[in-house]
C-alpha cells in the first residue's frame, strides 16, 4: 500500500504540471501527428523537411515512446494527458527500479529503499528535465533495471542475467545514443570488479554481445546516420559551453546541464532546474543529499564497495574532466579539444549523470539503513529521522510541488487557423517547397511554444524553415540564411525571386503570430521585401496579430508591429519542383557559394541554373562564367538565424571553434578581407560583428567601420557590458608618421557609449587623449615618430554601465589610403559577367507600407561598408565590360550637394 500510494503521488506530480496544456517536450509530432511521424522514422532520408534531410535519430522514437503516444491518442486520449502519462511512466520506472536494486544490493528494510528510490525519481536531473525533454532522462529511469539482473543475489544462471540486462537496454530505445550508452557504464564496471576477473570479463563480453543485438534495430541506422549526415555536431554548442557548468559540486548535486542555467525575458528554459540551481534552501538540501550518498558508499558491504567507489569516481570524471574554471582538472583543456574533435558525440557530458546519481542512490539507501538502528540505539527523538527524510524529499521535489517543472508556454492545442493553413497548402496546386519565414531558433508563438515548427507535423508536402539546429545540408542552410538576410533588410528584387525559384520554393508562408523578439525582422520589413520581390498573397488565416502592451496610451516598437493576419501565404511565380535545363542556360560561378545563386541568376537573365564553387570548375568548363565576390569567409553564429560575422581576413579563424561556419564547399576558395595601400590590417579586441559576441548587432559593426570614410557607421565593441579596456589596432605596410590623426566618436544611444579617454600606443611610445562629447572630428594625440602600428585602448567612457563602446571614424593624416577591400579568387577563364555587391546592406530605419513610410530607429542596423565597393580582381583572360549597377546614397555633405542642385542630377 505504501508503494502504491507513492506511485500515485508521483503520477499526481506529473499531472500537476500545467494541467490541460500541451507543453513543448521532445518532438511536437508526438502530440500532433505521431502516426505519420513514426512512418517517416522508418526511413533515414526525409525529403519533406529542410530541402531534404538525413533524419537525426528519428528511428529512436519507434520504441517505446512513439507507440505509447500513437496508441493512446488513437483511442481518443487527449494529447496533454498522454504527455502526463508518459512522464508518470518515466518517474515510476525510475522509482521502482531503485526500489528493486537497493533491495538486491543494500537491504530488505522498506524505508531506506523507499527513500532512496523516491530521491532518485525526484532527483534534480529528473525534476529539471522530465517535463522538458523527457526522452533524455528515460535512460536514467531504465538504468537501475539494466544493472538489477546482474546484482540480484538470488541464484540465477549467468546467461539468464545477461539476457535480462540486455533486454532492459533494448527498452531504452535509441533517441539519444550517448544517454543510452551512459546506462552501460555501471554494468561494465560490475563485470570488471568481479572475482575472478577472467570470468567477469568473459561474461562481460557475452553481455556486450547481447546488448549489441538488443540495440541493433537503432544502432545500424545510427552508423548510417554518421556516414551520411551533415556535421551538425560542429554546428551546435561546443565543449566550452557544455562543460562550463560541470563543476564537481554541481555534478554531485545533479545540476550540470548547461541549458538549465539559461534564462531570457520570457523566463528560464528549464524552470525546475533553474529553481534548484538558484534557490539557497534547495542548494543546501541537494548538497546534503549528495554528501549523505557519498558517506553511504563508504559504508557499503565490502563485496559492493569496490564497484560503487569505482562507479563514483568514473561517473564524476565523465561529467567534470572537461570543465575549465573553478575546480578544473589538469587535463581539462586537452579533453575539451577532444570533445570538439573525435569525441564530439560525448560533448554534452551531463548525459553521464545517471552513473553518479545511481551510485549515490545506492549509498543513500545504505546510510539510511545504518542510521535508523543507530538512531534508535542512541535514543534520538523518533521524529528526527522521518523529519530529516521528509525535508530531503520535499526539498528535491520542490519544483514539482510548485508545478514549475514544465515550460509555462504551454497551449491547449495548435490553433485551428494553423491547421486550416496546412490543409490549404496540402490541397493547393502550388508546386514546390513551402518556405516558412521569418526564421527563428525555436517556434515560440503568442499562443504558446511548440519548439518545433507546427508545419513539421501538419504538412504533407516539402517544407523548410530556418531554426536553431538545421539538419539539412550546409549549402541549403547558407541559402536560407541568404534569403533571411535579404528579408531582414527589407530587400526583395530579382535576386531574391531567383533564389526562391532556383531552390524550388513555390510558396512563402509568413507566420505573423511569433512572439515579439523571437525573430529578427519585423513583419513590416519582411512584407516590404516580399512586395519588392514580386510575390503576391494568395491566402490568409487566423486573426490579426496583436502586440502585448500596446494601446492608445502606450506604443510598442514605434507602432511598427502592424496587425497582419496570423498566417499569410505568398505564391512564388514560375516555381517548379524540378525542371530540365538546356546546357547553354547553365551559368558557372566558381567564386560563388550556394547563397549567391539568386544574384548569379539575376545577373544573367537567360540562365535557369547555376553551378557554384568547385562544382563549376569540374562539371561544365564550357559554361559562361560569372565572377562574383561571393563565398565570403565569415564565421557563423550557430544557433541564431542568419547570424554571420563581417568578412574575415585570410588568417583570421573567426572563432575558437573547430568549424567556424557552415562549410558547404571546403574545396572552394573564399573572398577575404585585405588591407589597403597604406593600411595592412585592422583588428579589435571584440566587435558587435563577431559571431560569438555577447553584444551582437550584425556584420556592419566591425573595425572596418572606422576607416570607411562614413561617420554614420561605427565600430561597436562586442563584449556585453564591458566597454572599458576594449581596443582597436591598425598595422601599416610601412612605418608612417601619424601626426594629425583625427577621431570621430559614435553617438550616445542605447547601443553604446562614447569613450572619454583613450590610450594611444605605437612603436614610438604611449600617449593619452581626453575626448570631448559630440559626434565631431577631433585630434588624437599620437606619439611623435614613425610607426608600423597604432593601438587605441578605451580607458574611460561616458557611461560605464553601457553595453558597449562606439567609435565612428579614425582618419589618418594627409592622403593615406586606409580603406580596406576584398580579395576575390581568380578564375582561369574570362568571365562574361563580373558581379560585385555590397557585402551586407544592413536594415534601414524606415520601411514602406504601400506608399506610406514608417520609421523606427530601433530596427536600424548599419551596413558592412568598406568605403565603397573595393575589390581586388585578377582577370586572367582580360575583357571589356559594360558598367551597370545600383547606387545607394550615403547621408553626408556630398549627397546634400547633389540634392541641392537646381536641376537635380543624373548618373
Amino acid at each position: 500500500m505504501r508503494l502504491l500510494a507513492i506511485s500515485i503521488g508521483l503520477a499526481a506530480l506529473a499531472f500537476g504540471q500545467r494541467s490541460g496544456e500541451v507543453v513543448p517536450d521532445t518532438k511536437l509530432d508526438l502530440t500532433l501527428n505521431p502516426v505519420d511521424f513514426l512512418k517517416r522514422a522508418l526511413h533515414l532520408w526525409d525529403p519533406m523537411g529542410f530541402f531534404g534531410q538525413v533524419q537525426n535519430q528519428a528511428y529512436g522514437y519507434l520504441f517505446p515512446v512513439g507507440p505509447l503516444h500513437a496508441g493512446l491518442q488513437s483511442v481518443g486520449v487527449a494529447p496533454w494527458i498522454v504527455q502526463r502519462l508518459w512522464w508518470s511512466v518515466v518517474l515510476l520506472t525510475a522509482f521502482w527500479g531503485v526500489w528493486k536494486l537497493t533491495g538486491a544490493m543494500v537491504t530488505q528494510a522498506p524505508w531506506p529503499r523507499v527513500l532512496a528510490a523516491l530521491l532518485y525519481a525526484l532527483s534534480p536531473r529528473m525534476v529539471s528535465e522530465v517535463a522538458i525533454t523527457s526522452v533524455e532522462v528515460w535512460p536514467m529511469a531504465v538504468a537501475p533495471w539494466v544493472l538489477l539482473p546482474l546484482v540480484d543475489p538470488r541464484p540465477r544462471p549467468w546467461l539468464q542475467r545477461v539476457l535480462w540486462s540486455a533486454a532492459a537496454v533494448g527498452m531504452i530505445g535509441g533517441v539519444n545514443a550517448v544517454a543510452t550508452g551512459a546506462a552501460l557504464v555501471l554494468p561494465a564496471l560490475w563485470f570488471l570488479t568481479r572475482r575472478p576477473l577472467w570470468e567477469g570479463v568473459r561474461w562481460g563480453f557475452a553481455w556486450l554481445t547481447a546488448v549489441t543485438v538488443a540495440i541493433s534495430w537503432w544502432l545500424v541506422p545510427l552508423l548510417l546516420l554518421g556516414r551520411y549526415s551533415p556535421p551538425f555536431l560542429d554546428w551546435i554548442e561546443d565543449a566550452g559551453v557544455t562543460t562550463s557548468t560541470a563543476t564537481p559540486w554541481a555534478a554531485l548535486r545533479g545540476v550540470t546541464p548547461w541549458v538549465a542555467y539559461l534564462s531570457d525575458l520570457t523566463g528560464p528554459e528549464w524552470p525546475g532546474g533553474y529553481l534548484l540551481i538558484n534557490a539557497p534552501p534547495l542548494i543546501v538540501i541537494t548538497g546534503l543529499i549528495a554528501i549523505a550518498g557519498l558517506v553511504g558508499v563508504l559504508l557499503l558491504q565490502r563485496r559492493h564497495r569496490t564497484f560503487a567507489s569505482l562507479g563514483l569516481v568514473v561517473g564524476l570524471a565523465l561529467i567534470t574532466l572537461g570543465h575549465t574554471g573553478s575546480g578544473e582538472s589538469f587535463f581539462a583543456a586537452s579533453i575539451q579539444e577532444m570533445l570538439d574533435g573525435p569525441l564530439a558525440p560525448l560533448r554534452n557530458a551531463h548525459k553521464f549523470e545517471l552513473v553518479l546519481r545511481l551510485i549515490l542512490a545506492i549509498g543513500l539507501a545504505r546510510l539510511i539503513a545504518v542510521a535508523l538502528p543507530w538512531a534508535r540505539h542512541a535514543r534520538l527523538p523518533q521524529w528526527l529521522v522521518p523529519v530529516c527524510a521528509g525535508a530531503m524529499v520535499l526539498g528535491t521535489a520542490a519544483p514539482a510541488l510548485a508545478g514549475v517543472m514544465a515550460s509555462p508556454a504551454g497551449y491547449e492545442g495548435v490553433p485551428q487557423h494553423w491547421k486550416a493553413a496546412a490543409d490549404y497548402l496540402n490541397d493547393s496546386d502550388i508546386p514546390g517547397t513551402v518556405l516558412v519565414v521569418p526564421g527563428a531558433p525555436f517556434a515560440k508563438f503568442s499562443w504558446g511554444t511548440t519548439r518545433d515548427e507546427p508545419f513539421q507535423a501538419l504538412l504533407e508536402r516539402p517544407f523548410a524553415v530556418r531554426d536553431a539546429v538545421p539538419l539539412g545540408s550546409a549549402g541549403s542552410t547558407r541559402a536560407m540564411d541568404s534569403i533571411e538576410r535579404s528579408l531582414s533588410a527589407g530587400q526583395g528584387g530579382p535576386a531574391v525571386l531567383a533564389q526562391l525559384q532556383s531552390a524550388g520554393v513555390g510558396a512563402v508562408v509568413v507566420r505573423n503570430d511569433l512572439r515579439p523578439g523571437v525573430a529578427a525582422p519585423r513583419s513590416v520589413v519582411l512584407h516590404q521585401a516580399l512586395e519588392r520581390a514580386g510575390l503576391s498573397r494568395t491566402a490568409q488565416f487566423g486573426p490579426p496579430s496583436s502586440v502585448p502592451g500596446e494601446n492608445t496610451q502606450n506604443q510598442v516598437d514605434a507602432r511598427l508591429r502592424l496587425p497582419y493576419p496570423a498566417i499569410e501565404v505568398f505564391e512564388v511565380p514560375d516555381a517548379a519542383d524540378a525542371w530540365l535545363t538546356a546546357s547553354d542556360a547553365v551559368t558557372a560561378a566558381p567564386t560563388a557559394g550556394a547563397e549567391d545563386v539568386g544574384d548569379v541568376l539575376a545577373a544573367r537573365p537567360g540562365s535557369s541554373a547555376a553551378l557554384v564553387g568547385s562544382d563549376a570548375e569540374r562539371a561544365r568548363p564550357q559554361a559562361p562564367v560569372v565572377l562574383v565576390d561571393g563565398n565570403q569567409k565569415r564565421a557563423a553564429a550557430f544557433g541564431s538565424v542568419g547570424g554571420y560575422s563581417d568578412v574575415l581576413q585570410a588568417d583570421d579563424p573567426g572563432s575558437g571553434r573547430k568549424s567556424p561556419t557552415y562549410s558547404a564547399d571546403p574545396e572552394a576558395e573564399s573572398s577575404v578581407r585585405v588591407g589597403a595601400d597604406d593600411l595592412d590590417r585592422i583588428d579589435a579586441s571584440s566587435s558587435a560583428s563577431d559571431a560569438d559576441a555577447t553584444n551582437r548587432l550584425g556584420p556592419g559593426y566591425g573595425p572596418t567601420a572606422l576607416v570607411d570614410d562614413n561617420p554614420d557607421t561605427v565600430w561597436m565593441s562586442g563584449d556585453f557590458g564591458e566597454p572599458v579596456g576594449q581596443w582597436v589596432e591598425m598595422q601599416f605596410e610601412r612605418p608612417l608618421d601619424l601626426a594629425g590623426t583625427q577621431i570621430t566618436l559614435g553617438p550616445e544611444d542605447a547601443l553604446g557609449t562614447r569613450p572619454t579617454r583613450i590610450e594611444v600606443s605605437s612603436d614610438a611610445g604611449v600617449t593619452r587623449s581626453t575626448l570631448v562629447a559630440g559626434n565631431v572630428s577631433q585630434p588624437l594625440i599620437v606619439p611623435p615618430g614613425p610607426t608600423s602600428s597604432l593601438r587605441l585602448t578605451v580607458e574611460q567612457v561616458a557611461d560605464e554601465d553601457a553595453v558597449g563602446v562606439a567609435i565612428a571614424e579614425v582618419s589618418l593624416p594627409g592622403r593615406l589610403d586606409a580603406n580596406v577591400a576584398l580579395d576575390v579568387p581568380s578564375v582561369d577563364r574570362s568571365p562574361e559577367v563580373v558581379l560585385l555587391r555590397e557585402t551586407a546592406t544592413g536594415t534601414p530605419e524606415c520601411v514602406a507600407v504601400g506608399k506610406r513610410p514608417l520609421c523606427d530607429p530601433g530596427i536600424a542596423r548599419q551596413p558592412e561598408n568598406e568605403g565603397g565597393i573595393r575589390r581586388n580582381l585578377d582577370l586572367k583572360g582580360g575583357g571589356r565590360f559594360d558598367l551597370d549597377g545600383l547606387v545607394r546614397p550615403v547621408s553626408g555633405a556630398a549627397v546634400e550637394r547633389l540634392l541641392g542642385q537646381p536641376r537635380g542630377f543624373e548618373m
